[in-house]
């Protein structure tokens, strides 16, 4: 829920709030510069970690355990960032510093909470994962944790295995599509695009094997 002492744009805000995403095209969303100091004053989130430029990487490329070691420059699935921390950054900010040759979008799932809620399907709800970041951390968790305006999603295929014995991560895909609508929303140089990372799930979409100059800046606000 919007706070009602929000500061800057109300309109930006509710979208933000609505959709669990927003970005620089839309109406009064707020310079860049000024983006930081109004997350800090409507949500209390600062930037944290290191920025960090995205480009498309190959298998061989790639840090070892990453995503793109896994699918190389092909689409990624809709995930959480940092699914494998014990509490993942709330928002993940993406610039777009060079498009590429070829359009490349950023994919939303816009959760539809209401009737996930309503349904409460037993693999978000209460079947029991393992998350882990390949190395020694390790924790277990549901998909969804929370309630109403405070429920959070946590998924990603890559980190995440079955504690107990009901389905693995590709059929619990299968199943978190029936409640999302999907967008792909694509950015030129200079747009950023703000992610709630705790009620959307996002991937890089189709393209980047054709885009090889593609780059994106990430951060995370928490």
């Amino acid at each position: 829920m919007l706070a009602k002492n929000v500061s800057g744009s109300i309109e930006f805000w509710r979208h933000l709030s609505q959709f669990g995403w927003a970005r620089s095209s839309l109406s009064n969303a707020p310079m860049e510069e000024k983006l930081q100091n109004l997350l800090f004053k409507n949500f209390n989130s600062s930037k944290i970690g290191v920025v960090k430029v995205l480009r498309p990487l190959t298998v061989v490329q790639a840090k070892q355990n990453s995503m793109s070691s896994f699918i190389g420059t092909g689409a990624q699935p809709l995930h959480t960032d940092c699914a494998y921390q014990s509490i993942p950054p709330r928002f993940v900010l993406l610039k777009c510093i060079s498009k590429g040759e070829h359009q490349c979008p950023t994919n939303i799932g816009e959760i539809m909470w209401r009737r996930l809620e309503t349904d409460r399907p037993a693999e978000i709800y209460d079947a029991v994962w393992t998350f882990w970041n390949h190395l020694s951390h390790s924790f277990y968790s549901t998909i969804v944790h929370g309630v109403g305006d405070q429920a959070r999603m946590r998924f990603d295929p890559f980190c995440m295995k079955l504690a107990g014995n009901i389905k693995d991560s590709n059929s619990l895909s299968g199943i978190l599509l029936k409640y999302m609508n999907i967008r792909s929303e694509y950015l030129n140089d200079g747009e950023w695009l703000l992610i709630n990372n705790w009620r959307v799930v996002h991937g890089r979409g189709l393209g980047a094997e054709l885009s090889p100059t593609r780059r994106i800046e990430r951060s995370y606000w928490s």
